[in-house]
């Protein structure tokens, strides 16, 4: 990845907007980023690392705290890169959330955080997650792992060198792609773990069958209850169960034939009580039968009377059919009339609803004449309807121009009360840093004069008798000077005057925001009273939001009035249509009201012949109406009816009788032939023996039944319990299998280290990256030291394999690499951080990292470290790369010609530029 241009907007110290066109670097080489302390040089990087991940380099400041303190209210905050990997271009652009000026109002509204990536085909990816997502595939890093390899950041250049050994697996995990290990370890750990889960279960069902076993005698039970507890072998257990089902067997055998002979027993008994109770049914159905023959003669005499009667009813019989005959023939008049009556009712509904329609009619006509001279009074008041609505418009207009100045104006107020409440806040703190710097200005200059008086006392302090003062020459010293304050020193003074120096350009800083201030708010002040003389007010007196709200009033107001005009010309228009119509409906209901009274003339008339012609039909039929005609023939039916069923059920019943008086006395005959030599028999004895055997035979039975069910529930078990053995084994032999492999794969076997199957894969990635990293080290350090991977833990209890320690070759010794010195430990640093780089690289990763960064560091260095550490990035960059370096070191100047310089402005921001 090589940054082409990147652009920063209000983005830390930079108020404004800044561009650098990093294409002008080059490809390879070295570049310089120096500049004032505090100008923001660090900013570059963060700007580079936010625009690509959404965060800074460094881990000291955060998103939300990048947006610049002196930009203007109404400059956006964003940072823009391009970038090429592999000839390809990319363009992301992204903004944190910030509080800006708000477009509408007065006020501040957040800015929420956004981004937008531009691929070389210009497809685009937005909102700040998904780009970051894809910044991620695109450079095969993310932000941790790119801020330990391109870019390391002030502050964190130790880490990649003194990063523990589970820090560096999750580093190499991304870059050397060993997560299938991982997997396999964790595959492996969970294989192992599900054996062990399947061996328990084995062992619970194992457990579970014993339980549910039911024992045979005493004997049995009491080993049962000890192979329940588990102080059996499997295998006794399943022996016990097989002379258990042997025994419940032969038991079983002996049941069987017992039951056998109870049920020939039963059998001959069951006959035996079949024949005594079909002779003792067939007396009893004797008895009954010569009784229910005595019933029956006496109800045939009853029945042979009705039979009479209702014979001697055919007189009743006769009238009822004459008269539902005559009836029947006189129905079709009853039509006749029911026609006329439905003639009449039609009609005299019809007059109603003229008469009805008619006197609406007229009262409409009325209601219509009232309407039509009210429409033209209404038109004569709507005659000077347009000349009002233009008024009220020229009215409006003027309201709506003096509110958008009001709007500007209290704007205006609205900042210029802000810009002095912050001036107001700047002057203070300008004053109380000015009385600041001057106390500590004259405490220095009292310290300052005090250390001059006292050398004449520090030269005393090493005056001896017969050696010469330094000061006079004299050999003699009678009376030497006296330290009277011995803590003051040269390094306190400058660090006095370090402070004095800051305080004093803090307080400048102050001055020169205050006079921004002051500026800006006299602007504002210019444009407020020339707004407010447009307007004929006092800025000093008038109420801004109150006229607004009276302008809003009165605008309100008129167009209120505005619409009533347009109601007004809207309903002028109608009355121009609506009178004329009005004129002719009425002209036409007029005359159709003429028509229609003559038609219900008609209609009386006719209604008068019609009430004639049905008095004289009513009166020549016996019922008044169809219907009660037709009731009466219906209820004589009825009866008629009811008449003839009657005799026709008496003669039935009679002819039923007499044939149940036959069958009786043939039953009869038939029962006494049969019984005449029948035997007798004790039932009740010959029950009680049936019910005996039967109660023996129920006991036999549930006791098979018992046996049978033990006998399969522990034939069950027996087999169960043998197939569930032969799986446990199997599963144990697996199990132990299981544990040593992964136990071997996640680095947890006894007594060894803890390496893990990723952890010793990446090893060997790591022993190449310190191969190349040594190249580097031994040139940069004279060849004294050389890294190399521990092989020996310093425990067997947590993760070990990625740990490093440094060989010194001068004295032949062998320790960790925290023992190294500040300026040692940057060396080393840098050829790790170096050689890694190139090993990731050298992979078919996909992974390309043209560019390198480096923050301070630097002045730990003497001046042949220095020399050696620059030959060593020199020709990391001639090999197509490009190295950027923040330095304050002098030397660096001097052999760096490209530079990115970076200085601060009057208006506490700064600038940057690049110098080729």
């Amino acid at each position: 990845m090589r940054p082409i241009k990147l652009t920063m907007s209000a983005f830390g110290p930079y108020s404004g907007t800044v561009t650098l066109d990093m294409d002008k670097l080059g490809s390879d080489g070295i570049y310089l980023i120096c500049g004032d302390t505090g100008a923001g040089k660090t900013t570059i990087f963060d700007a580079i690392t936010f625009a690509l991940y959404d965060k800074p380099s460094g881990t000291s400041r955060e998103a939300s705290q990048l947006r610049s303190k002196s930009a203007a209210p109404d400059t956006p905050t964003y940072v823009e890169l391009v970038f090429d990997i592999g000839g390809a271009r990319y363009t992301v652009k992204r903004n944190p959330a910030y509080e800006r000026a708000a477009k509408r109002g007065g006020g501040t509204t957040v800015q929420s955080a956004d981004a937008v990536l531009t691929y070389p085909d210009g497809r685009i990816v937005t909102q700040s997650k998904n780009v970051t997502d894809a910044i991620r595939e695109i450079i095969g890093l993310d932000r941790a792992q790119f801020s330990q390899i391109a870019m390391i950041a002030q502050g964190d250049f130790l880490k990649l060198l003194l990063a523990p050994t589970d820090e560096r697996i999750g580093i190499f995990r991304r870059l050397f792609k060993t997560e299938l290990y991982q997997q396999l370890q964790e595959r492996i750990k969970n294989d192992c773990a599900e054996a062990d889960r399947e061996y328990k279960q084995l062992g619970g069902r194992i457990d579970y069958c014993i339980s549910s076993l039911k024992s045979v005698d005493d004997e049995s039970a009491e080993l049962l209850e000890e192979a329940k507890r588990g102080a059996l072998p499997p295998t006794e257990v399943t022996l016990l169960i097989e002379r258990m089902v042997d025994t419940d067997k032969g038991l079983l055998s002996e049941l069987k034939a017992e039951q056998l002979s109870i049920d020939t027993i039963l059998d001959e008994l069951s006959q035996t009580l079949v024949s005594a109770q079909k002779t003792e049914d067939e007396r009893a159905e004797l008895d009954k039968s010569k009784k229910q023959f005595a019933i029956d003669t006496a109800m045939l005499e009853a029945l042979t009377s009705a039979l009479d009667r209702e014979a001697a009813r055919a007189p009743e019989r006769d009238r009822l059919t004459a008269d539902i005959t005559l009836i029947n023939a006189s129905l079709p008049k009853y039509d006749e009339l029911e026609a006329i009556r439905s003639e009449v009712d039609k009609l005299t509904e019809k007059v109603r609803y003229e008469t009805s329609r008619l006197e609406s009619v007229e009262s409409a006509l009325k209601n219509g004449r009232t309407a039509l001279e009210a429409m033209s009074k209404e038109a004569e008041t709507l005659a000077d309807t347009g000349e009002q609505r233009e008024r009220r418009e020229a009215e409006r207009q003027s309201q709506m121009t003096r509110l958008d100045e009001l709007t500007l104006l209290a704007r205006e107020l609205n900042r210029l009360a802000e810009l002095t409440s912050e001036l107001c806040d700047v002057q203070s703190k300008y004053k109380f840093t000015a009385e600041q710097y001057s106390m500590m200005q004259e405490e220095y200059s009292r310290a300052s004069r005090r250390f001059l008086d006292e050398q004449a006392g520090v030269i005393a302090q090493n005056l001896a008798d017969g050696e010469p003062c330094p000061v006079c020459g004299s050999t003699t010293h009678p009376s030497p000077a006296k330290l009277t304050q011995p803590n003051l020193s040269q390094p306190l003074l400058d660090s006095m005057k370090k402070k004095c120096d800051d305080k004093e350009a803090q307080a400048k800083k102050y001055s020169a925001d205050a006079a921004a201030l002051t500026g800006e708010c006299k602007a504002i002040q210019a444009s407020t009273e020339e707004r407010a003389l447009k307007l004929s007010v006092a800025c000093e007196t008038i109420d801004v939001a109150n006229e607004i709200k009276l302008c809003e009033l009165a605008i309100r107001s008129i167009e209120s009035e505005l619409e009533d005009e347009k109601r007004r010309s809207r309903r002028r228009d109608e009355l121009a249509v609506l009178i004329p119509e009005l004129t002719q409906d009425l002209e036409r209901s007029d005359a159709s009201l003429r028509r229609d009274v003559e038609s219900l003339t008609a209609y009386k008339s006719r209604l008068a012949a019609l009430h004639d012609n049905l008095d004289k039909s009513a009166a020549e039929l016996s019922y008044p109406t169809k219907r009660a005609a037709t009731a009466y023939i219906g209820e004589a039916t009825k009866r008629l009816d009811a008449l003839r069923t009657a005799l026709e059920n008496a003669d039935r019943a009679v002819r039923e009788c007499k044939e149940k008086l036959a069958g009786h006395s043939d039953l009869i005959k038939h029962l006494e032939d049969k019984l005449q030599n029948a035997p007798v028999y004790d039932i009740t004895a010959l029950k009680v023996t049936h019910a005996e055997q039967t109660q023996k035979k129920h006991s036999i039975a549930e006791r098979i039944t018992e046996l049978s069910v033990r006998i399969a529930a522990n034939t069950s078990v027996l087999d169960e319990l043998t197939k569930l053995i032969r799986q446990s084994d199997a599963s144990f032999e697996k199990l132990k299998s299981l544990r040593t492999l992964s136990a071997t794969a996640n680095g947890s076997l006894g007594g060894r280290e803890k390496i893990m199957l990723e952890t010793y894969i990446q090893m060997t990635f790591f022993d190449r990256i310190i191969e190349r990293a040594n190249i580097r080290l031994r040139r940069m350090t004279g060849e004294q030291y050389d890294l190399k991977r521990r092989t020996i833990a310093d425990n067997n209890r947590s993760q070990s394999g990625l740990e490093l320690d440094v060989i010194d070759h001068y004295n032949g010794t062998e320790r960790s690499v925290r023992t190294l010195s500040g300026g040692e430990s940057f060396k080393a640093s840098l050829a790790l951080a170096l050689g890694l780089s190139e090993e990731i690289q050298s992979l078919a990763g996909g992974i390309r990292l043209d560019t390198m960064f480096v923050d301070e560091g630097f002045g730990s260095l003497d001046d042949e470290s220095l020399r050696s550490a620059i030959d060593t990035l020199v020709g990391l960059a001639g090999g197509c790369r490009l190295v950027g370096i923040i330095s304050h070191v002098a030397e660096l100047k001097s052999v760096i010609d490209k530079r990115i310089v970076v200085t601060k402005t009057r208006d506490g921001g700064s600038r940057a530029e690049i110098v080729t």
